[in-house]
């Protein structure tokens, strides 16, 4: 009988530490890198374990995290639920459909991995608003309900202490992920892009095409803008920017009357300048309404001043002149929310992708 050929026999030694106990379901397995290494193999044939363990169902590949044991019941579809506590952020519109697509993210995710995925009823009451207690606690009790739970995906617009007061004591022998925002609960993780690293590329890049006086227009509406501002300005001043060069104005769409107050303060600012100006804007809407009263006033992109946005949502690239954005890959978000509850038992890379694109504005 002919020996079994290496790559067989690394797979069953890797079988046999599952089966001991000594790899756990969500534990991750070695990376190519590391197994070459530790076997003295080469890339082809840690390729060809991997595809031996993936076949026989032992291992799972999770997109840009590595292999990962399975559960040995997740082919059982009609016993492992995946519960997605999401509504779109907003209407379904013809230029932004960020959470949509995050939603995508999260659907593709589960199914990757075999769970059937339900959305809970009292979710549906969101729509371009955040939850009051009485509907996070109803929808507790709901999800609360569902039985064979593989985990929860949260919607970014539930707190965290909403989840800590009415999610929790429903689900705590459950696994719960949010899509989309920063969590500050230990048991709770957050998906979203890396906002430190994403705020000093932008600086960086608003720095290196000149830029010398920055206006920058936050909005609680995104989240995380807070610390994306932080690490922005942080970056500017380690480039030697003044803090008598920059400016900040935050809630631009409150009021038509405060849109206006904004508007006004950022032409104030740029006017008479001597110096490379640009306008960073958290949301690409806010950038449009601004570039339009600064138009209006005489102001031209990019002649004038430049233009930079984060979040990249469809509108960035439907209108000219196209801003020049950080655009993020709302699916990617979702998929690591999943990512994060199948690989519980592991460290996870919790980021989300992004892009920086340099369109017209700059």
């Amino acid at each position: 009988m002919p020996k079994p050929t290496l790559y067989i026999k690394i797979a069953e030694e890797i079988r046999s530490w599952i089966a001991s106990g000594r790899l756990k379901v969500g534990d991750q397995i070695m990376s190519i890198r590391e197994m070459c290494d530790h076997y003295k193999i080469s890339s082809a044939t840690a390729l060809r374990v991997f595809h031996n363990l993936t076949q026989s169902g032992d291992v799972s590949l999770t997109s840009g995290l590595g292999y990962f044991v399975c559960d040995p019941n997740r082919h059982m579809l009609g016993h492992r639920t995946l519960v997605c506590a999401m509504r779109p952020l907003r209407a379904y519109n013809n230029y932004d459909n960020y959470g949509n697509r995050m939603i995508q993210g999260v659907f593709q995710g589960a199914l990757s991995y075999g769970y059937r995925v339900m959305t809970p009823s009292s979710i549906t009451c969101l729509r371009a608003r955040p939850a009051n207690d009485d509907e996070v606690k109803e929808l507790a009790i709901e999800i609360g309900s569902i039985e064979n739970k593989v985990g929860v995906i949260l919607d970014p617009r539930i707190t965290d202490k909403q989840i800590q007061k009415f999610i929790l004591p429903h689900c705590n022998s459950v696994s719960l992920a949010i899509a989309g925002r920063r969590s500050r609960l230990n048991q709770v993780p957050g998906t979203t892009v890396n906002i430190e690293q994403c705020g000093r590329e932008l600086a960086k890049l608003g720095w290196r095409c000149g830029g010398r006086r920055f206006a920058m227009i936050g909005s609680s509406a995104i989240f995380d803008s807070e610390l994306l501002l932080d690490c922005f300005k942080k970056e500017l001043a380690a480039s030697g920017v003044s803090p008598d060069n920059t400016m900040q104005e935050w809630e631009v769409f409150r009021s038509s009357q405060r849109t206006d107050e904004v508007c006004a303060h950022v032409l104030d600012f740029f006017r008479g300048s001597s110096q490379r100006m640009i306008l960073f804007s958290i949301g690409d809407e806010h950038a449009r309404v601004v570039m339009g009263y600064l138009e209006k006033k005489g102001l031209k992109v990019p002649s004038d001043y430049g233009v930079l946005s984060y979040g990249g949502y469809a509108i960035a690239t439907q209108h000219f002149p196209r801003i020049s954005c950080a655009r993020v890959d709302a699916e990617s978000l979702g998929l690591r929310a999943v990512d994060s509850l199948v690989a519980r038992h592991s460290i996870v890379n919790p980021y989300g992708e992004y892009k920086i694109e340099i369109n017209d504005t700059l």
